[in-house]
């Protein structure tokens, strides 16, 4: 149990790390400034929103509030 505590601790400061490093190599910043906005108009409008393939693993897009999938909680 400590084991696993401890690779999901790790992941989670490996992807705190790197997901922004190369959103901006990849030149996306402008993209994920944007679309959290464009996210809550949709949802303002009551149209159901969800992040699908890898992206839904993203602690960007969580913490931003694109998706709400925790990746941390659910080991992603």
């Amino acid at each position: 149990m400590r084991t696993t505590a401890l690779l999901v601790a790790l992941c989670a400061v490996a992807c705190r790390d790197a997901e922004p490093t190369v959103i901006v190599l990849l030149g996306y910043p402008s993209y994920f400034l944007t679309v959290p906005d464009v996210v809550d108009l949709i949802r303002g409008m009551g149209v159901r929103v969800a992040a699908r393939g890898s992206g839904a693993g993203s602690l960007v897009n969580y913490v931003l509030g694109i998706c709400g999938v925790d990746p941390m909680r659910h080991g992603l």
